[in-house]
C-alpha cells in the first residue's frame, strides 16, 4: 500500500515568535546570574575544604589506630606471639582487620557504644577487595561508610602480616552534607531577596529612561504629516541632566523636536504663502481668461470673412482657453480646501447624486455600457452635495475618458459597519503600476494604455487634478477615496460615514 506523503510543515509553525526582552529584565538577570555564580563558586570552595579538612583529620586518627595495632615484634624477627594472643582495645566506631599469610585471625568492629562485633565474611571480603594502601572510603554492608588502609609487613621468616583498620566516615559525610543543604538553602534565600531587591532598584533607574520613552511615543503619536506645526512635549528637565546617559538622551530628544517644531512651523509658513499665492493667482487668471475666451467667440461668430486656417486657430484659442480655465479653477479649488475652506454641509441623499452623476457619464460617453448596483434606499450622508457630486463626476469621466470605447463601468453602493460606499469599477486595461503609488497626486495622469486623449473622445485633456480634488473632498468629509487596479478590473472607491437610511 502507498502512502501519501505529509503535508510540509509551516515555517511559522515550527518556532513560535518570542516575547522580546525588556532591558529591566535583562538587567535582574544579569545581576542574579552574576550572584548565584559568586555563591555557587564559594559554597564549592567552602564544601570542598570542609570536606578534605573533616578527611583529613579522619585520616591522621586512621593512621595512628593503624600503628596501634602492631606490637614492638620479638627479637628474633618473628611475629608470632606478637599478633596472637593479646589484643589492643580499639576506639569507639573501629575496625580492625588481620590477616596472616592470608588467615584471617582478626575481624572485628567496635561500635559507638562500645560492643565488639565480629564481622561476617561478607563484610570482610567487601573490605579486602576495596582497600588500598592510601586511605580510603569504602562502603561496608551493616555499617556504612568506613575511611579505611591497610599496611604489609614481612618478617625474617617471610611471614606476611596484612593489617586493615577502618573509622566510621558516617559523621565527616553527614557534616559535609548538612552544610551543603543549609548552604544551599542560605544562598536560594539570599538570591531571592537580591532579586527582589536588583528589580526594585533597576526599576527606580530606569525610571527617567522609561519618562522620555513615554514622551517619544507621545510625539510619534502626533498627526504631523497633517500639518499640525507645534509640539507641545517635551522632556521633562529633571530628565535632561547631561551629566547622566539618561540626560544625554532626553536633552537630545529635546533638541530634536525643537528642531522638528522649527522645520514644521517652516513648512507650515511656506505651505500658507503658496497656497496664498496660487489661490490669489487662480482669482486673478479667470478674468483674463474669460476676456480671451469672450473675445475668441466673438471674433469666431461675427467675422465670417474668416478663412480655414483662421477659424481653425479661434477654435484652438478658445479650446485651450477653456482648458486653462477648468485648471485655474481646479487650483483655486485646491487652494482653498487645502486652506481649510468650510464645505455647505447638509442631510444629502447619496443615491440621488450616484443617479445623476450616472446620467451625465451616459450623456458624455454613450459609446460605454454603464451599469449601476445601488441600495434600493436612500444613502444620507451630511456632506456638500454640489462637491460629492463633483468626486463622482471626476471618477465616472476618468473611466470614461482613460478607457476605450465599449468598456462596461460599474456604479455600485452598499452599507458596510455605519459608513457608505460607492464603487466605481470598469473592465478597461487598468492603470500603470508605477502610477498606482501617487495616483492622488496632482498633476498625476495615467498612463497611455488608459488615456484616449483629447482628440479621441472629444474632450479637453486631463489636467491631473481631478482624483487629486476627489481626495481633498472626502477627506473634508472625513472620508476617503481608495484606488485598486489591475489589468482587467480598475475600481475607485469612496467611503463616506453615513447617517443611516431610511
Amino acid at each position: 500500500m502507498s502512502q501519501s506523503p505529509k503535508p510540509p510543515k509551516s515555517e511559522k509553525s515550527e518556532k513560535p515568535a518570542r516575547r522580546p526582552m525588556t532591558l529591566r529584565r535583562k538587567l535582574v538577570l544579569s545581576f542574579v546570574g552574576l550572584l548565584a555564580l559568586f555563591a555557587i563558586v564559594v559554597g564549592a570552595f567552602s564544601v570542598t575544604a570542609l570536606h578534605r579538612d573533616q578527611f583529613d583529620r579522619l585520616d591522621d586518627q586512621l593512621a595512628q589506630s593503624l600503628r596501634a595495632q602492631f606490637t614492638n615484634p620479638p627479637p628474633d624477627g618473628n611475629f608470632g606471639d606478637a599478633v596472637g594472643g593479646s589484643q589492643h582495645e580499639s576506639r569507639l566506631g573501629t575496625l580492625v582487620l588481620m590477616a596472616l599469610d592470608g588467615q584471617v585471625i582478626r575481624a572485628e568492629y567496635t561500635g559507638e557504644d562500645g560492643a565488639v562485633t565480629t564481622l561476617t565474611q561478607s563484610q570482610a571480603v567487601a573490605v579486602v577487595k576495596q582497600v588500598e594502601a592510601a586511605p580510603k572510603t569504602v562502603s561496608v554492608p551493616g555499617l556504612g561508610a568506613m575511611r579505611v588502609q591497610s599496611e604489609t609487613l614481612t618478617d625474617a621468616s617471610g611471614t606476611r602480616l596484612v593489617v586493615i583498620a577502618g573509622l566510621d566516615a558516617s559523621d565527616a559525610q553527614a557534616t559535609t552534607r548538612n552544610l551543603m543543604i543549609v548552604y544551599a538553602i542560605v544562598a536560594a534565600i539570599a538570591i531571592a531577596l537580591f532579586a527582589l531587591f536588583a528589580s526594585n532598584l533597576v526599576s527606580r533607574a530606569l525610571r527617567p529612561l522609561g519618562r522620555v520613552a513615554s514622551t517619544a511615543v507621545k510625539v510619534s503619536a502626533r498627526p504631523l504629516a497633517a500639518g499640525e506645526g507645534t509640539i507641545p512635549d517635551r522632556v521633562p528637565e529633571v530628565d535632561t541632566d547631561p551629566r547622566t546617559e539618561v540626560g544625554q538622551v532626553g536633552s537630545a530628544l529635546n533638541h530634536l523636536l525643537d528642531s522638528v517644531e522649527d522645520a514644521l512651523v517652516a513648512r507650515e509658513q511656506s505651505e500658507r504663502r503658496l497656497r496664498q499665492f496660487v489661490a490669489d493667482a487662480s482669482h486673478e487668471l479667470r478674468t483674463p481668461l474669460a476676456a480671451i475666451r469672450g473675445y475668441s467667440e466673438l471674433v469666431q461668430r461675427g467675422d465670417a470673412n474668416l478663412d480655414e486656417s483662421q477659424q481653425r486657430s479661434l477654435e484652438r484659442i478658445n479650446s485651450a482657453s477653456v482648458r486653462m480655465t477648468d485648471l485655474v479653477e481646479d487650483l483655486l479649488l485646491l487652494a482653498r480646501l487645502d486652506a481649510g475652506q468650510q464645505l455647505r454641509l447638509d442631510e444629502t441623499d447619496l443615491t440621488r447624486i450616484v443617479l445623476d452623476a450616472i446620467a451625465d457619464a451616459q450623456a458624455t460617453h454613450p459609446d460605454h455600457e454603464w451599469v449601476l448596483d445601488a441600495e434600493p434606499e436612500e444613502l444620507l450622508v451630511h456632506g456638500d452635495a454640489l462637491r460629492l457630486h463633483q468626486v463622482l463626476a471626476n471618477l465616472l469621466r476618468n473611466a470614461g475618458t482613460h478607457t476605450p470605447a465599449g468598456t462596461t463601468v460599474t456604479v455600485s453602493t452598499r452599507r458596510d459597519e455605519g459608513a457608505l460606499e460607492v464603487s466605481v469599477t470598469d473592465n478597461g486595461p487598468g492603470i500603470d503600476p508605477d502610477v498606482m503609488p501617487s495616483i492622488f497626486g496632482r498633476f498625476v495622469r495615467g498612463d497611455t494604455a488608459r488615456e484616449r486623449g483629447a482628440e479621441g473622445s472629444g474632450g479637453t485633456g486631463s489636467t491631473g487634478l481631478g482624483l487629486a480634488i476627489s481626495q481633498a473632498i472626502a477627506t473634508a468629509h472625513g472620508g476617503e477615496i481608495r484606488a485598486e487596479s489591475e489589468p482587467g478590473q480598475t475600481r475607485f472607491t469612496l467611503r463616506l460615514p453615513g447617517l443611516g437610511g431610511a
